[in-house]
């Protein structure tokens, strides 16, 4: 599948992004590859359910059911365009640990505390494709400190029995498909939902 055609200083300007505070929201990964076998959407989630802080964030199946783990809010975070990403069910906020910069890092929950790696901004990736429903916008969502897009690692593992597919930090932006996120508040809405 072939990468969009996106200027890295078009995709790095922060803008106001028009879903804060409406949520909270399923973040949605397309798999447009069909990555863990299953060839429809993943959400972003905290591992295991857990309340812990430092605990890893991964791509799993959505759910019809006790799925607060996979529901965040997105709150201003007072600077400007930037905004953290709450874990509805836990609390604690979407992090880089220890502030990492380097591409590949697998992301974490952790207490809010205001830091620019707890900071993330939002850009257009544009319209559907594939497996996204018909007039979705998909956005790219950037970290503030590390200047790198939120993705999914798939070869982290093969399904949600094994190894988990964890989100990650990747290095500088590239504009594929595998890097655009869209957003849900209902599992209904999510093609393939409620495993």
């Amino acid at each position: 599948m072939s990468e969009l055609t996106v200027s890295e200083s078009a995709i790095m300007e922060p803008k106001p992004f028009e879903l804060a505070d409406l949520g909270p929201w399923f973040f949605v990964y397309p798999n447009p590859t069909g990555i863990a076998g299953t060839g429809w959407p993943l959400v972003m989630d905290v591992q295991g359910d857990s309340k812990t802080p430092g605990t890893g964030i991964i791509a799993y199946d959505p759910k019809f059911g006790g799925y607060g783990n996979q529901l965040w809010w997105v709150r201003p975070s007072g600077e400007g365009n930037y905004y953290f990403i709450v874990n509805y069910d836990s609390g604690p906020v979407l992090d880089i640990p220890g502030g990492q910069t380097v591409g590949g890092v697998q992301l974490i929950q952790w207490k809010q505390q205001g830091n620019d790696s707890q900071k993330w901004f939002f850009v257009e990736g544009g319209g559907s494709f594939g497996p996204i429903p018909a007039n979705q916008k998909t956005y790219y969502v950037y970290n503030k400190h590390a200047q790198k897009v939120l993705d999914v690692y798939w070869s982290s593992g093969p399904d949600k029995t094994g190894n988990p597919i964890t989100c990650e930090q990747q290095s500088s932006p590239t504009a594929k498909y595998d890097q655009r996120w869209y957003f849900v508040n209902n599992p209904n809405q999510i093609p393939g939902g409620g495993a």
